[in-house]
């Protein structure tokens, strides 16, 4: 019964949090509803016929061709941003008005909040803390184009596969089995999804392998840790020193001391 109401007590507590990082969100983006399309929406959205009607047609086009397609192949691959404007055109039916456009990039952001919330958490493994790094992340101006820029969707997608990829990641270190490999499935196709909407998604990758444990017998060839491995910590001094050479063991016995981990 307790431990019934605690959990209640957790879910309206999360559910207050989540309504004031909305609040947060939405208050520091309200003015991008009005704008209008500016310079890389012309060519992108409004002046691109394969997104004009859902026909197999158009999908071969979109899947087929680079991003900047028909003005040429620029080499930019993003099926899936693209997919995102014909599902505006199309199944919102929003056209050429902005509005429908900016509401879902400013959901798209705050998806990427949530997700910033729930990883801090993993990492940190407090509470508070973790929701003014997410309100941080709601705000700060270096994200203002992805999120205010129609085009900047590709930004807001491939991040948000990033953050949900990592976080799957870490998920996938306290599972065994089945269940772990679950989890690494899910990251693959975050990293896909991320990839083809804009290719700095890759570099969820290397965030792995640098987050990884470094011990070889118990990771997989992406770094991913066990149950058997060390608790992920960024700043975890790494076991099994005496297998390093011993250069590296004593740059990284040096680097503990400093850090004051030892």
């Amino acid at each position: 019964m307790r431990a019934s109401k605690q959990q209640a007590s957790t879910r309206r507590k999360n559910l207050w949090v989540a309504l004031a990082l909305c609040a947060i969100t939405l208050l520091a983006y309200s003015n991008s509803f009005s704008a209008g399309f500016t310079f890389d929406n012309h060519g992108l959205i409004l002046e691109d016929a394969r997104i004009r009607e859902a026909s197999d047609a158009n999908l071969r086009l979109i899947v087929e061709h680079t991003y900047w397609w028909p003005y040429g192949e620029s080499g930019l691959y993003r099926p899936l941003t693209t997919l995102s404007y014909l599902f505006n055109y199309v199944i919102l039916g929003n056209g050429d008005q902005p509005a429908g456009y900016h509401a879902v990039n400013f959901l798209l952001h705050f998806g990427n909040v949530l997700l910033v919330l729930l990883l801090a958490r993993k990492l940190l493994g407090s509470e508070w803390p973790p929701v003014f790094i997410a309100a941080l992340w709601a705000v700060h101006p270096v994200l203002t184009e992805s999120v205010t820029n129609i085009v900047g969707r590709a930004d807001l997608l491939a991040g948000g596969a990033t953050l949900g990829g990592f976080l799957m990641y870490l998920k996938s270190a306290e599972k065994e089995g089945r269940r772990r490999w679950a989890w690494l499935g899910g990251l693959m196709l975050a990293t896909c999804a991320g990839v083809f909407s804009k290719e700095s998604a890759v570099t969820v990758l290397g965030a792995e392998r640098c987050f990884g444990s470094g011990d070889t017998a118990n990771d997989d060839l992406l770094g991913t840790p066990t149950r058997d491995s060390p608790r992920l910590r960024p700043t975890a001094p790494p076991l099994r020193l005496a297998q390093k050479p011993r250069s590296e063991r004593r740059w990284r016995l040096e680097y503990a001391r400093r850090a004051g981990d030892w």
